[in-house]
């Protein structure tokens, strides 16, 4: 599915006030919730979009960002803004896997100090 504008996936004007925008995305999210668990990958796309659109225009600051730029961040606003996607990606999986790999040492040092008493 590809990326459309907020306001049209909220089916709102751009001058809409934050309780409309509350309000647009409630009955969206009950209509879906009344069909049911989403059936198909577009569904849970659109389920997506309509959470990003509703995070996106409901905070004033990036709600103003988005207006002004048509990007929703600025690092998804991509190497214009000097921003490289990949190399953000790896970088955060590299410190994933360094959390990961530093809790469960500690987790292990726990589990043999508490068994052991050390």
């Amino acid at each position: 599915m590809a990326k459309r504008d907020y306001y049209e996936i909220l089916g709102v004007s751009s001058t809409a006030t934050q309780p409309e925008i509350k309000s647009a995305f409630e009955k969206l999210g009950m209509e879906f919730h009344a069909a049911g668990k989403p059936k198909t990958i577009d569904d849970v796309e659109w389920l997506r979009q309509l959470k990003k659109a509703y995070d996106v225009l409901s905070d004033a600051e990036r709600r103003e960002r988005y207006d002004r730029t048509g990007q929703d961040d600025i690092i998804n606003a991509g190497p214009a803004f000097g921003y490289d996607s990949a190399a953000i990606d790896e970088m955060n999986q590299s410190v994933d896997a360094e959390i990961r790999h530093r809790n469960s040492r500690l987790i292990s040092n726990d589990v043999l100090n508490f068994l052991f008493g050390r």
